[in-house]
């Protein structure tokens, strides 16, 4: 499967990702997120892991299409909060 990055529809990328049902690794999870390993296996810890968690195996791994929807939500929330300041 091709993921288009850029596109005239803006729901591309969204339509992409909810059908990407790979299972990633730590790294891969935390580079798509821009965050290190460690803040994923803290937040895995602390219960507050933002998208469920699966095991391959002792390996830990997130599935792809779960890690996008909570990017997607997470932007949507800071558009909508960056608009309400806005006009506050």
């Amino acid at each position: 499967m091709t993921r288009q990055l850029h596109s005239d529809s803006p729901h591309t990328l969204t339509d992409n990702a909810a059908r990407d049902d790979r299972l990633l690794s730590l790294k891969e999870t935390a580079a798509m997120l821009g965050v290190s390993q460690a803040t994923l296996r803290k937040w895995r810890e602390k219960g507050t892991m933002p998208f469920p968690t699966y095991f391959a195996g002792t390996l830990l791994r997130f599935r792809a299409s779960e890690v996008w929807a909570s990017v997607i939500a997470t932007r949507h929330h800071n558009l909508a909060e960056a608009l309400t300041i806005r006009t506050a």
